[in-house]
């Protein structure tokens, strides 16, 4: 699961009273609020195409910033975009049409870009510091606080081994340069990686941690033979992971009543999903209800381990964050797996497991796959039982 925060125009609010309890309602006009999208996107279109055509007049470091800030302004309309569709449900008839305008922009700032910056990159350092070469150029150097997050595979969620020594490489080229900047304050750094062939191209985008707004933009890619063979590009059991998250995904209840809500130690702090190996892992739950909540642990090779079957929140621990009693070291096997947590107001039966050692460690492993087990509430027959379900992913690897 991914999430982000946007800021909307024309939101409107109206309240009311009733005793001492106040209620709020936040409404939406969407044709609205699509039209200002639709405006803060041609800005920024208009803010690319003034960009290249002034960089197109000549050549040095004042045409390689004006490129930069051509794919700077082309992201914010993306997201400006991406905003707009949204808010329409997916109904732009334009949607084709500015795709290529889109493409074409791209295509026409990165080919600049790749001439001016003239110094190939041969390695994942080079890609690095060409990355912090370019948001210095745009102003985000050493004055911001970079918050880095591991690098992740085309446009999915998942990080791997590869993505990780990407952001620490960044980390790194930027702790190093000498360029000041002008942005002030926390900047949240986003990257994703594409596998093309004989080449790996690094994508990152800088947005201010306030409000999302997008900063600056970077490029750069590196040979596919530089990479050594044991630094995975994408997590072994990437095409496993995306199904079961699918799974998950399309099962995850939000009923009027009963709502769970499930937490790692990384999460409540705010850093990179990422596991490595002996690291403690521990889950909290939020629930609204006094329940019974039952943990189970997807593994990294399709295998369900129950963490608790039947863990009972009572009434004084509702709308808090309670902590699993028991935390948990990481081991293998590694690479994308989920955590699933479902609540109940009547104590479910328990699933059946048998013992397997996998990669060495004996674990429970519930039968079942995933589909039947999003399906299996516990119940044996109707009642009025409610019941809740959601998930988080991880990624474990081994330590380096």
């Amino acid at each position: 699961k991914a999430s982000t925060d946007v800021h909307l125009n024309g939101v409107t609010f109206e309240t009311w009273l009733d005793g001492k309890r106040a209620y709020a309602l936040a409404i939406l006009d969407r044709a609205q609020a699509a039209g200002a999208a639709e405006h803060e996107r041609e800005t920024a279109l208009t803010e690319a195409q003034s960009r290249l055509a002034s960089a197109g007049k000549g050549g040095g470091a004042e045409a390689l910033r004006d490129c930069l800030s051509a794919r700077t302004a082309l992201s914010e309309a993306l997201r400006q975009e991406a905003q707009r569709r949204a808010i329409l449900r997916g109904g732009a008839p334009d949607a084709a049409a500015l795709d290529a305008r889109f493409a074409s922009l791209q295509t026409q700032a990165s080919e600049r870009i790749s001439t001016l910056l003239k110094k190939p990159q041969g390695n994942l350092a080079e890609a690095s510091e060409a990355l912090a070469f370019q948001l210095a150029q745009q102003g985000v150097g050493k004055s911001a606080h970079w918050l880095i997050a591991p690098f992740t595979y085309r446009d999915t969620i998942y990080p791997s081994p590869f993505g990780r020594s990407a952001a620490q490489e960044l980390e790194r080229a930027a702790g190093s340069s000498d360029a000041a900047g002008t942005v002030a304050g926390d900047v949240v750094l986003k990257g994703t990686f594409v596998d093309e062939g004989q080449v790996v191209r690094l994508l990152l985008v800088a947005q201010k941690s306030e409000d999302g707004r997008t900063l600056a933009s970077a490029s750069a890619s590196l040979p596919r033979a530089s990479i050594p063979k044991d630094l995975l590009l994408a997590p072994a059991n990437l095409e496993s992971a995306l199904k079961e998250q699918k799974i998950l995904g399309a099962s995850e209840l939000i009923p009027g009543g009963l709502k769970v809500e499930l937490f790692t130690n990384k999460q409540a702090n705010g850093t990179s999903q990422i596991f490595v190996a002996k690291e403690e892992l521990k889950l909290f739950v939020r629930v609204n209800k006094a329940c019974w909540v039952r943990l189970v642990y997807l593994l990294q090779n399709g295998r369900k381990a129950p963490i608790a079957q039947a863990w009972f929140i009572d009434e004084g621990k509702i709308n808090q964050l309670v902590e699993y009693p028991d935390s948990f070291e990481i081991a293998p096997p590694y690479g994308a797996e989920h955590i699933q947590a479902a609540a109940f107001t009547e104590k479910p039966e328990a699933l059946p497991t048998h013992k397997e050692t996998l990669d060495g460690t004996e674990y429970d492993v519930v039968a079942d796959d995933t589909t039947a087990l999003v399906k299996h509430r516990g119940f044996t027959k109707k009642s009025k039982a409610e019941t809740a379900d959601t998930f988080v992913t991880i990624t474990t690897m081994a330590a380096k």
